[in-house]
């Protein structure tokens, strides 16, 4: 008799954890229920936090402090491409007081949208971790025109093209009613180049 009245109270007790656990599903659902964002850019949000596994206030702090150490390119361009739109994020803002009920990329909007100025911030961010290597890109180019240039002005065989091509104009305008209106004269020319 012991026996059956225990194996009634686990069987009440069973029965009481399932319908405790329905309605902890229940909740899930009703906080699945409360979106801002659309299912798919949640989702995708939602994907690249798993992937990153910092917590939401942390991840705050590392864009507001600029940590490299933390950030890198493809996690900006990530967030960048995955944010929601301003207005998504001032909606998620004034849900602070239901954050527990909201689902997950909609908590991070929460927490997220409290920086200011989010998207040129990281978009800066995204420019300054790129930099090193667009100059690196950049920097050959640079430097053969800097060359092309230096030969430019040191080019006597320029120089000379450079007076006959002035010439040549001179002497086409010297016909026309502006007779004698020169461009320059080829001794400005010359001590142009002597410095």
């Amino acid at each position: 008799m012991a026996e059956r009245e225990r194996n009634k109270r686990d069987s009440e007790k069973t029965k009481k954890d399932q319908e405790g656990g329905e309605e902890k599903a229940a909740q899930k659902k009703k906080a699945k229920e409360l979106k801002v964002l659309d299912s798919k850019s949640s989702q995708n949000l939602s994907i690249f936090l798993g992937s990153n596994r910092l917590p939401y206030e942390e991840m705050k702090n590392v864009i507001l402090e600029v940590n490299e150490k933390v950030l890198t390119e493809n996690m900006v361009q990530s967030l960048l491409k995955l944010l929601p739109e301003q207005e998504q994020l001032s909606v998620l803002s004034e849900l602070k007081d239901e954050y527990e009920d909201l689902a997950e990329s909609e908590q991070f909007g929460v927490v997220i949208s409290s920086v200011k100025k989010l998207k040129p911030r990281l978009s800066a961010i995204l420019f300054r971790l790129q930099f090193e290597e667009q100059v690196n890109n950049v920097k050959p180019d640079v430097v053969a025109v800097t060359a092309a240039c230096e030969e430019l002005v040191q080019s006597a065989n320029f120089a000379q093209l450079l007076q006959i091509i002035l010439l040549v104009g001179n002497y086409m305008n010297a016909g026309s009613r502006n007779a004698k209106a020169f461009g320059f004269q080829r001794q400005l020319f010359v001590q142009a180049q002597g410095h």
